[in-house]
């Protein structure tokens, strides 16, 4: 397998907590850049569409196996030699082995930290849910109490992840500071591409 620093070989991990702004970030993303983007609530809503909808432990179920099929396909990606953008809520003792395999199959990180103020996502949760935009299998309204309180007692931090890290604090001008990020990743990615060419034999 080639070096991990091919910029062919580039994971972009797009994470935070709910309502952080990942899911924009990476629809902006995929707007700019060649990379594929694997967004977890994109696979968990296929499998709704798919399985049915149901309570909020069928939601949790069908999260755990989008997580799976994300990761499975990020990987089949580095075997072909690929990199990509992964979008979702990771979580630091959940998902440390998936992304340690991934580092094994030659990925080379890059991480946009997603993140505000807890009230600003309670109250971004909060609008969400009652908007009716989000896939009905999700349950945000019967699940408000539960997402407000993990958002509440979380401790926003970067993933443990070996490589640069990008810090999007999306609590105010959440569109500019979208926007800011964008154009770090694809200066990142771009620098990364110029480094692979010069070491090309």
């Amino acid at each position: 397998m080639e070096p991990a620093n091919k910029p062919s070989m580039r994971i972009v991990v797009i994470g935070g907590l709910p309502c952080s702004g990942k899911s924009t970030l990476a629809t902006r993303l995929r707007a700019r850049c060649s990379l594929p983007v694997l967004c977890k609530d994109e696979t968990k809503e296929a499998l709704f569409d798919r399985l049915g909808s149901g309570d909020r432990a069928w939601s949790k179920r069908l999260s755990l196996a989008a997580y799976d099929i994300m990761f499975a396909q990020a990987e089949e990606l580095l075997r072909c030699g690929g990199g990509c953008i992964v979008e979702g809520n990771f979580r630091a003792h959940e998902h440390r082995e998936r992304f340690a395999r991934l580092q094994t199959a030659g990925a080379a990180f890059l991480q946009v930290f997603c993140h505000a103020q807890p009230a600003v996502l309670i109250s971004r949760f909060h609008e969400r849910a009652h908007s009716g935009r989000r896939h009905a299998g999700h349950v945000d309204v019967a699940s408000l109490q539960e997402i407000e309180n993990e958002i509440a007692s979380a401790s926003q931090q970067p993933l443990p992840l070996a490589g640069s890290v990008i810090d999007c604090d999306t609590t105010h001008d959440w569109q500019t500071a979208i926007d800011a990020a964008v154009e770090q990743v694809l200066t990142e990615l771009n620098a990364a591409g110029a480094r692979g060419s010069k070491e090309t034999p």
